[in-house]
């Protein structure tokens, strides 16, 4: 007899590329197919995946304002009271009313941001404090990286075996286009926030002593008109062969790693950083800030530099630019979803024997 399992994501937007949309993508087309496990998909209305039947659904109502979420999270705390005992898996926060009393509760976060200036809660300390709480009432917690998990047992005190590691992953879409030549130096995907730190990557590109193309590709959280201000105000030529992409679908974003010569990443904070392996797949050297999580996943595959310095951004890139050599070439078989999604479905089965 099959066991019920649900993946539950409130934030999930169908039509939307980001990293968190993927994992929930890659693993739900997976794990659907078990069989072992039940599978049923809980999103918002309106937000039922292409590869899911809509008799696997269940609905939550849609919000677009902090009144609307409070009412959502209402309504899936609810449902999951109702339906039948299985394993919940969901990266929604606040954590839901009472499910670790009925359901062997997953909590899946990529990073602990609420405890550093890049907090989106608004509140403060009392938004980390919350968090801790939230996160002490889950069966167990999921999270992207040994960063993270680390992170996460300093900060809120949980017992290492209650935190499971499930890297995020890459399709085999993403392969190395041999004798291609390059359409741009550099290529950056990231939202526009503080965190993504795409202003001092803006003022190290401006620091090159030759011409440079770099596309950067992402959706504004708030601090792209304060770059668009730096570059008008500059003269550099350089600022000016920028090229910005709000969206771009899968294949084209395959295309554009495969044409570029260096992948760059100056972020602060990251809880994985999919896109430095989606790039490495694709044949992309990668450039990226000299932080932790970033040194987990890239090991020796990759060129870093401090994110905190524009001359130190630029000599990097240059290097990765002009080396005749190249840094290791990158393992990816640890990042494919076809394993990532079994040692998870064997963690969420172990509920059951």
């Amino acid at each position: 007899m099959k066991k019920p399992l649900y993946l539950t994501s409130l934030y999930y937007l169908k039509n939307r590329i980001t990293g968190a949309n993927k994992r929930f993508d890659e693993l739900g087309k997976r794990l659907i197919r078990s069989s072992d496990l039940d599978v049923y998909i809980i999103v918002q209305q309106g937000e039922r995946p292409d590869w899911c039947d809509e008799s696997k659904v269940i609905y939550i109502k849609a919000y677009n304002s902090k009144i609307q979420r409070l009412v959502s999270w209402l309504h899936l705390s609810w449902t999951l009271l109702r339906i039948p005992k299985g394993v919940l898996y969901s990266d929604f926060q606040p954590i839901p009313l009472f499910c670790g009393i009925k359901h062997f509760h997953y909590q899946l976060i990529h990073d602990l941001r609420n405890w550093t200036e890049f907090a989106r809660g608004g509140l403060g300390t009392l938004s980390s404090l919350f968090q801790r709480w939230q996160l002490r009432t889950a069966y167990k917690v999921v999270t992207v990286s040994e960063f993270s998990k680390d992170d996460i047992i300093c900060k809120c005190g949980l017992l290492r075996e209650s935190i499971f590691v499930s890297y995020n992953g890459i399709t085999d879409d993403y392969t190395k286009k041999d004798g291609n030549e390059a359409v741009y130096d550099f290529i950056y995907v990231a939202t526009y926030e503080k965190r993504k730190n795409h202003l001092n990557l803006i003022k190290a590109i401006e620091k090159f002593p030759f011409d440079t193309k770099t596309c950067l590709i992402g959706r504004d959280l708030g601090s792209l008109p304060s770059i668009m201000r730096y570059i008008d105000s500059s003269s550099s030529r350089n600022l000016r062969n920028i090229t910005f992409i709000d969206h771009i679908d899968e294949a084209e974003l395959i295309n554009l790693y495969q044409n570029t010569k260096i992948f760059v990443s100056p972020s602060l904070l990251e809880g994985f950083g999919m896109p430095l392996i989606e790039s490495a797949a694709c044949g992309t050297r990668a450039c990226c800030s000299d932080i932790e999580v970033f040194r987990e996943i890239m090991g020796e595959s990759a060129y870093y530099f401090d994110p905190n310095n524009p001359d130190g951004i630029q000599r990097a890139l240059q290097h990765a630019l002009s080396d005749s050599g190249q840094a290791s070439v990158l393992s990816i078989t640890k990042f494919r979803w076809d394993s990532i999604e079994n040692e998870l479905r064997n963690e969420f089965l172990s509920n059951f024997s």
